[in-house]
C-alpha cells in the first residue's frame, strides 16, 4: 500500500525496513540522484547507497506517526531529511523525505513530511491495517471517529487478542491470510455499535500476505434508513388494510340503497353494532329487506370470514325446526339418518346465524334457544352430552313480540334476551326518497340478468312515488322484473303498469295555451352562440345568462319568473338557459304563461337527449309545439387536452345525475384522473360517466373507477403519504427504487451500493434494470465531481 502513495508524492523519498535496507524509492529520488534505475538500489542497506542518509537513531523508540528533521547535503545540495515511522516497533517501516531547503520554507517542509499521514487521515472510510501475524500496525482519524476506539488501545496488539477482549467481533484477518481474498461482514463493536468491514489482503513480491487493509464503513445510517423503510412498509400495509376494511363498508353502504334519513339512520346505527357480539333483533314489515340489513351487520363484523347461515322458523315443520337448529344423533327418531347430524349452530360456530320470523317458533324450541343464548351450548335431538358454541345471533321478526309475549305466544325472559340491541327497518311508504334509485337499481340488475337494456320514464318514477307498497321492496323489485320482461318497448312508460297502480299516473303538461315560440338550440357541447347566430347578439348583451347545471331547478324557476317580470318595462331582452336537463322540463309549464306576457325572448341550449325526450316522451309531449329546435354543429372536438376533457366531463355527470334522479358528487382526486386519462372519444367519457353515476354512490372516489383510469402517473414526482391511495406493493417498490438510485449514485459504484444497503451485487443490478434507474455516465460523473470536491474541501 506505501508503495502506491510514495509513488505520487511530489518529493524525493526513501522508504526503508527495520534492518534499514531500501524498500523502494520514488521518481523524484531517482531523478535527484541522476538514476535511470531504481531496480538495483532494492534491498542494499542505506549507509552503502546513501551514506548521508544515515541517522545514528534506535528508530525503535520513534512512536508511530511522528518525525525526526536532519539537515543533509546531497548532490553539493543543501537538503532537509524528514523520518517518519508508519509502523510500529515490531515492524518498522521509514519513510525518509527529502526537502531542498532553498526552496521550500520551514513550515512547507512539515506539511510535505506529513503527507502520508494526512493522505490516510482524510479518508472518509476508517482504514485498519495489520500485518501478516494479525498484530496492528495503522489505524486512521477515520477508524476512530466512527468506533470510537482510540488508536493507542488498538496499535501493537494482536487482532485475536483485541477481539478475545471483546473489543469487535467477529475478526476477517485469519481468513483473509487464508484464503488470500477480499472478505467483507458485518462487525459488532464493544458499544454496540454495528459497522461493515472489507478487507483486502495486499502481497509482496513472494505472493503471500504481507498486510490485510480493512476499510470499515458506518452503517448507522444505512441501518436507521432500512429501519424507516420495513415500519413505512407496515404503516403502509396497516393503512391499506384500514383503507381495504372502509372501502368494503363503503361499498357496501353504497350497495345497500339508503337515501333517505331514517335509512341513512338505520345503517349508522347497523354499522355501530355490527363491531360488537351482541345479538341484534330486526323488526319490519315484510318485504323491507331484514335479511338483506342482517347480512350488512355480518359483513361489518370481525366474523365476516365465519360462516353465516339463515333460517326462516315460519317456514320449517315445528317438528323438524329443532333438529334443524340443535342436530341429532342416529336413531333420535323415525326418519333419522343413519348417522349423527349436526345442527346450524355448531356448523355456524364462531360465525353468525340468522334466525328470520323468530316470532314464528314454538314454545318448546324458545326453551332450549334460551339456553343457547345464556350458556353457550347445545344438546343434540337424542343426545345426554352438550356442546359448547360460539355463535352471534341476529334475529328478526314482522310481529310484535310484545303482544305475543302478553298472549302467552312468547317467552317473556327469551324475548328480554334477543331484544339487546333492537332496530326497526321502515316501510317504503315512509322513505320514498329511495324509490328512484331502488327502482333503477332493480332495472339495470334484471337488464343484466335477462340481456336487455330497458329505462324507465320519468313519468314512472312519479307513479311509483304515489303509490303506497304494501309489499314493501319486495312489491317493488318483483314489479320491476315483471315491467322488464312484459314491456315490448325499451321505454318502460306508465302504460305498463298494472291496473291497480294507473291511477296514479300524473301527467303535468296538459291544458297548456298557445305561445310564442322557445329557441332550442340542440348541441351537446358549450359552443359559441354569437358566432353560429349572429342575430342573437353577444352573451354580455343578454339580460341573464343562466347555466342550468350550477344552480338548483326551483331556484332557477324563481330567476327566470323575477327576470320576465323585470323585462315587461324593456324590450329586446334575452333570457339565455344554457345546459337545459331533463328535470328542467318540469318547471317549463308552469314558466310558459309567464313567458307568454313577457317582453322576454327565451333562448336554451341542450343535448339530443333532452331534445328526444321532448318529442318522444309522452309527458311531454305536448311541449314540443313550444320550441323551436335549431341544430348547430359540433363547437368542441375531443383532444387529449384537460380543459376539453374537463368540460365534457362536467356536461355528462351532471346531465346523468339529472337524468337518473340522483344526488351525487366527485372528489379531486377522482375528477383529476378523470380529467388525465388520455380519452379515445366523447362515447367513452359518456359510458363511463354513466356507469359512475348508476352506482348510486353519494361521492364518487377514485376507488370507483376502472383500473385503467386510475392512474397514479401524475403522483410520480410527490413523495409517498399515508393519504395516497396505492397498492402496498407499489409503495414498497417505490421506497426500494428511491434507495437503491440514492446509494448508486451517492457512490458511483453497484458494489459499494449493495455493501451500503446490505444487498447482493447481482441483484442490485437486476433492481436497476427492473426499476429503469437512471444512472448515465453524465448523471454519475456530477455526482461523483460533487463527492471529490467535498472531500477536497474537508483537506
Amino acid at each position: 500500500m506505501y508503495k502506491e502513495i510514495v509513488k505520487y508524492l511530489s518529493t524525493p523519498t526513501i522508504v526503508i525496513d527495520n534492518a534499514k535496507k531500501i524498500l523502494y524509492v520514488n521518481d523524484s529520488l531517482c531523478k535527484l540522484m541522476n538514476v535511470n534505475n531504481d531496480a538495483w538500489l532494492m534491498g542494499r542497506p542505506i549507509h552503502d547507497m546513501f551514506p548521508e542518509l544515515v541517522y545514528n537513531l534506535d528508530i525503535n523508540s520513534l512512536p508511530c506517526g511522528h518525525f525526526l528533521t536532519k539537515e543533509v547535503t546531497i548532490n553539493q545540495k543543501k537538503m532537509e531529511a524528514n523520518y517518519i515511522n508508519i509502523v510500529d516497533h515490531k515492524n518498522n517501516l521509514i519513510l525518509i523525505e527529502l526537502k531542498n531547503q532553498e526552496e521550500n520554507s520551514v513550515e512547507g517542509g512539515l506539511v510535505k513530511a506529513n503527507e502520508f499521514q494526512a493522505i490516510i487521515d482524510a479518508s472518509y472510510d476508517g482504514l485498519y491495517i495489520t500485518n501478516r501475524f494479525g498484530t496492528t500496525i495503522f489505524v486512521n482519524k477515520s477508524y476512530e471517529k466512527i468506533t470510537g476506539i482510540k488508536k493507542e488501545e488498538l496499535l501493537g496488539k494482536n487482532i485475536s487478542d483485541l477481539e478475545k477482549s471483546g473489543m469487535f467481533s467477529p475478526i476477517i484477518t485469519p481468513t483473509i491470510i487464508e484464503k488470500k481474498t477480499p472478505i467483507t461482514c458485518h462487525q459488532i463493536l464493544r458499544n454496540g455499535k454495528k459497522v461493515v468491514i472489507t478487507g483486502n489482503p495486499v502481497f509482496d513480491n513472494n505472493g503471500d500476505v504481507a498486510y490485510i487493509v480493512t476499510n470499515v464503513r458506518d452503517i448507522t445510517e444505512i441501518e436507521d434508513l432500512r429501519m424507516a423503510f420495513f415500519k413505512q412498509k407496515e404503516l403502509n400495509y396497516e393503512y391499506m388494510q384500514r383503507l381495504h376494511k372502509i372501502k368494503e363498508e363503503k361499498e357496501l353502504q353504497e350497495n345497500f340503497i339508503a337515501r333517505s334519513k331514517s335509512m341513512q339512520y338505520v345503517l349508522n346505527f347497523a354499522s355501530k353494532v355490527a363491531k360488537v357480539k351482541t345479538t341484534v333483533l330486526i323488526t319490519g314489515e315484510t318485504g323491507v329487506g331484514k335479511e338483506v340489513l342482517a347480512n350488512y351487520i355480518y359483513k361489518l363484523s370481525d366474523r365476516n370470514n365465519k360462516p353465516f347461515l339463515a333460517i326462516n322458523c315460519g317456514a320449517v315443520v315445528p317438528t323438524l325446526l329443532e333438529s334443524e337448529l340443535f342436530g341429532y344423533v342416529k336413531g333420535a327418531f323415525t326418519g333419522a339418518l343413519n348417522k349423527d347430524k349436526p345442527g346450524l349452530f355448531e356448523a355456524a360456530d364462531k360465525g353468525t346465524i340468522f334466525l328470520d320470523e323468530i316470532g314464528d317458533m314454538p314454545l318448546e324450541l324458545q326453551v332450549k334457544l334460551l339456553r343457547v343464548l345464556q350458556e353457550g351450548e347445545v344438546k343434540r335431538v337424542g343426545s345426554t352430552e352438550t356442546i359448547k358454541v360460539d355463535v352471534r345471533l341476529i334475529c328478526a321478526t314482522n310481529k310484535n313480540l310484545e303482544e305475543l309475549v302478553a298472549q302467552g305466544k312468547f317467552r317473556e325472559d327469551l324475548f328480554y334476551r334477543l331484544n339487546v340491541v333492537a332496530i326497526e327497518v321502515p316501510p317504503l311508504r315512509k322513505r320514498k326518497e329511495d324509490i328512484p334509485y331502488l327502482a333503477h337499481h332493480f332495472c339495470n340488475y334484471f337488464n343484466a340478468k335477462y340481456m336487455m337494456k330497458k329505462r324507465l320514464t320519468t313519468e314512472l318514477i312519479d307513479a311509483f312515488l304515489e303509490y303506497h307498497w304494501p309489499g314493501n321492496i319486495r312489491e317493488l323489485k318483483n314489479l320491476i322484473e315483471q315491467m322488464v320482461i312484459l314491456s315490448s318497448e325499451d321505454e318502460i312508460g306508465i302504460k305498463s303498469l298494472p291496473n291497480k297502480m294507473q291511477k296514479y299516473k300524473n301527467i303535468n303538461t296538459n291544458n297548456i295555451k298557445q305561445i310564442k315560440k322557445i329557441i332550442m338550440i340542440q348541441n351537446n357541447y358549450n359552443i359559441n352562440i354569437s358566432k353560429h347566430m349572429p342575430n342573437l347578439g353577444t352573451l354580455e348583451q343578454t339580460l341573464q345568462y343562466i347555466d342550468c347545471f350550477e344552480q338548483d331547478s326551483s331556484n332557477i324557476e324563481q330567476y327566470i319568473i323575477r327576470c320576465f317580470d323585470e323585462s315587461r318595462d324593456r324590450k329586446n331582452v334575452t333570457v339565455f338557459l344554457h345546459h337545459i336537463h331533463i328535470r328542467m322540463l318540469e318547471i317549463f309549464p308552469r314558466l310558459i304563461q309567464r313567458y307568454q306576457t313577457s317582453n322576454c325572448e327565451l333562448i336554451c341550449s341542450a343535448n339530443s337527449e333532452v331534445i328526444r325526450e321532448i318529442q318522444q316522451n309522452d309527458k311531454f309531449s305536448n311541449l314540443g309545439e313550444y320550441f323551436t329546435v335549431v341544430n348547430l354543429p359540433n363547437g368542441i372536438i375531443l383532444t387529449n387536452k384537460s380543459d376539453n376533457a374537463e368540460e365534457l366531463i362536467n356536461y355528462y355527470f351532471d346531465y346523468y345525475c339529472n337524468k337518473y334522479n340522483t344526488r351525487c358528487s366527485i372528489s379531486a382526486e377522482a375528477k383529476k384522473c378523470l380529467v388525465s386519462y388520455k380519452w379515445k372519444d366523447e362515447e367513452e367519457i359518456k359510458q363511463l360517466l354513466e356507469q359512475l353515476i348508476l352506482k348510486n354512490c353519494p361521492k364518487i372516489e377514485i376507488y370507483h373507477l376502472p383500473k385503467e383510469v386510475y392512474d397514479v402517473s401524475f403522483m410520480s414526482d410527490q413523495p409517498i403519504r399515508i393519504n395516497q391511495i396505492i397498492p402496498m406493493k407499489d409503495a414498497v417498490e417505490k421506497i426500494e427504487k428511491q434507495l437503491i438510485e440514492m446509494a448508486v449514485r451517492k457512490h458511483g459504484s453497484k458494489r459499494k451500493a449493495a455493501i451500503e444497503l446490505g444487498m447482493d451485487p447481482s441483484s442490485i443490478g437486476r433492481k436497476i434494470v427492473k426499476y429503469n434507474i437512471d444512472l448515465s455516465k453524465e448523471n454519475q460523473t456530477s455526482v461523483l465531481n460533487k463527492n471529490v470536491s467535498k472531500y477536497h474541501d474537508r483537506l
